[in-house]
């Protein structure tokens, strides 16, 4: 059905297909039914495959292996992977692209054209933590804060308002269309949780499904602060649901 559903939408300029594997900000992931009938399509139209798993070592079930999942289209798919994101280094924009073999030779002339590199502070970190045997345990933390913090949001804001069980990553998307139509309107809502001292990323930041949803961060601070910050948000939803 995936498959069919994207055939539909392709057309004469159409050169490949991205995806988000884990997604941000849903947490959702693609099955290995997905990705061979998505992998399948873009064999048959010659598309290019943008694969965007800066999540992988965030899934909470177990981490995933990105690069061997693709195997059979490496010759077509470029993966992007962030060490910013499975190493906590937030800010420092530490990533790392695998690109098809064809066009390896060419990736460091864009480089030098474009953004040049991630910032050698940003290197060192993500170098040392590699060479220190720290990531394992780095990576470990992260899912395990992650899954604790999704949790701890379903149980806090549950009652309130539909709270999506994410897979992975380190967001969760609150579905907050009841909510914000007491409120006059989503923006209003999210400005009642930012007096409150909480900060939700809109959910039309993330596209037109968005509207009605927002985006909460279970990582962005410690497991303490995020519950005084979840406990606040319920009584701004409280308070809307009296």
């Amino acid at each position: 059905e995936l498959a069919a559903l994207l055939g539909a939408r392709l057309g004469p300029k159409t050169v490949g297909l991205s995806l988000c594997d884990p997604n941000n900000p849903v947490g959702f992931r693609f099955s290995s039914a997905h990705l061979a009938a998505l992998a399948q399509l873009a064999s048959e139209h010659g598309l290019w495959i943008f694969y965007d798993a800066v999540y992988a070592d965030m899934i909470y079930a177990a981490p995933a292996r990105p690069l061997e999942g693709i195997a059979p289209w490496r010759e077509r798919s470029f993966v992007a992977l962030s060490y910013s994101k499975s190493l906590s280094l937030a800010g420092q924009r530490v990533g790392l692209l695998v690109p098809p073999p064809a066009v390896r030779e060419l990736l460091p002339r864009l480089c030098t054209h474009s953004t040049y590199h991630a910032a050698v502070i940003g290197q060192r970190m993500a170098l040392a933590a590699l060479e220190t045997g720290s990531a394992a345990s780095a990576r470990a933390a992260r899912r395990s804060g992650a899954s604790a913090g999704a949790e701890r949001t379903r149980a806090l804001l549950g009652g309130f308002l539909p709270v999506a069980a994410p897979e992975a990553g380190a967001f969760v998307w609150l579905d907050l269309r009841t909510l914000a139509e007491r409120a006059g309107g989503l923006m209003p809502l999210l400005s009642r949780c930012l007096d409150a001292g909480v900060s939700l990323a809109p959910g039309p930041a993330f596209g037109r499904g968005g509207e009605g949803f927002a985006r909460l961060c279970t990582t962005a601070v410690p497991p303490e602060a995020l519950e005084e910050g979840l406990r606040r948000l319920r009584a701004v939803f409280e308070g809307l649901s009296a």
